[in-house]
């Protein structure tokens, strides 16, 4: 699986958020109970692997595989639907 594949990118973490600013980022992903690291920058970074246990997905059988992820499904699983 290739490096960038591991990780949200920005753009992913800020439909999941609904924010730009990586102050509020961070508190909406610990509000969501997505775990997640801080970069040195400040910058939340999350795993897919996070996303993927929070859906009940077992990537074992993916390894090599590129994956979607549905992020209204994702915020509708967290919050209910809107």
């Amino acid at each position: 699986m290739e490096q960038e594949n591991l990780f949200l990118t920005e753009n992913e973490i800020q439909v999941i958020t609904e924010y730009s600013r990586r102050a509020e980022q961070r508190k909406e992903l610990a509000r969501l109970g997505i775990k997640f690291m801080v970069s040195r920058t400040g910058k939340p970074v999350v795993p897919r692997k996070a996303i993927d246990d929070i859906l009940g997905i077992n990537n074992k059988t993916k390894v090599e595989q590129e994956e979607t992820i549905d992020l209204q499904a994702l915020r509708e699983t967290i919050n209910g639907p809107q």
